[in-house]
């Protein structure tokens, strides 16, 4: 289907199947999984344990980080 068309950027292709997503990239076309087609994107377990364990950075710690980058890459 995506080869019978002449504008294939336009098209999304919705399949789990890695071939046929690679073979859909390669003519332009985008690729969805089912999941996130149907909009369920859910988390694996290994996923919500690494996104739990980030730590939160403070106000305070993220002016302080920015202003060591500024003198770092802005030579102030």
């Amino acid at each position: 289907m995506v080869e019978s068309t002449s504008q294939r950027r336009t098209l999304i292709v919705v399949s789990d199947d890695k071939q046929v997503q690679m073979q859909a990239r390669l003519l332009g076309a985008c690729t969805l999984g089912i999941e996130d087609f149907m909009g369920e994107k859910k988390k694996s377990h290994r996923q919500r344990t690494r996104d739990e364990s980030k730590p939160e950075l403070t106000y305070a710690q993220v002016c302080s980080i920015t202003k060591e980058l500024k003198k770092l890459w802005l030579q102030e």
